[in-house]
């Protein structure tokens, strides 16, 4: 053990979760990932590293309208759908760096709509207790991390208020 693991430990790289999630973020997340606007590489490392990652299968329900919502999420991969009123159809398609669920979290409300996969997806889920995490042990990331949520959710209104406007 004395001779052998530390040969063995110097010619094998040791791959963290992070190694894993940075490839399918690509170079740069920090300037093209709307929530990671501001950041550093470090601070995108921490966020992601608090977060916890999930899969979902094609065709698989990642939110559904009605649910109670605790959490929001980060596309990493993949594409989804987000279905309207009738669950059929398609309002929006959300691919890599696209958020969803932020209302439902932040506001502890019912889910509005359905999301689903339409290829493999792999999500970042951002919940309240990972929130509480970043607040705590990194205060100026969670002030900036908050204030990129703040702007997805002013977009996101404002193309909503263009959208009634030319109804109207």
């Amino acid at each position: 053990n004395i001779v052998l693991l530390p040969a063995i430990l110097a010619t094998v790289p040791v791959i963290s979760v992070w190694d894993l999630v940075a490839t399918r973020l690509g170079a740069s997340p920090h300037l093209t990932i709307p929530l990671f606007h501001g950041l550093g590489r470090l601070a995108v490392r921490l966020i992601v590293l608090l977060g916890t990652l999930r899969t979902f299968e094609r065709g698989e329900a990642i939110v559904r309208k009605g649910e109670a919502g605790h959490e929001m999420y980060l596309v990493i991969t993949g594409r989804a759908d987000v279905l309207g009123a009738d669950g059929q159809a398609i309002i929006a398609t959300l691919t890599r760096g696209d958020v969803f669920g932020e209302m439902a979290l932040l506001r502890a409300s019912p889910r509005v709509a359905d999301v689903i996969a339409r290829e493999p997806v792999e999500a970042l889920v951002i919940d309240e207790a990972f929130l509480k995490r970043l607040r705590n042990r990194y205060p100026r990331v969670a002030s900036r991390f908050f204030i990129n949520i703040a702007r997805i959710l002013s977009d996101r209104l404002e193309r909503a208020n263009r959208r009634l406007a030319l109804v109207s």
